[in-house]
């Protein structure tokens, strides 16, 4: 296993407002593909997740050392 520290945007509208943030997420997983959707699922159902969430995106990844 490869630990990767993963920057997931989780994306937000409501009716007078666009934006996102980002959440910070450490990953131990077998590959790249594998430790991004770990982050996905992680980010957006573990986190306070807003009422209005529209989505989700890898901002940044990169594996620890």
């Amino acid at each position: 296993m490869r630990k990767w520290k993963v920057e997931v945007g989780l994306a937000y509208e409501d009716d007078n407002e666009r934006g996102w943030e980002l959440v910070a997420i450490s990953v131990e997983a077998v590959n790249a593909t594998d430790a991004e959707l770990i982050a996905l699922s992680r980010a957006t159902t573990t986190k306070p997740v807003f009422d209005n969430l529209v989505g989700a995106f890898i901002y940044h990844m990169v594996e620890e050392e």
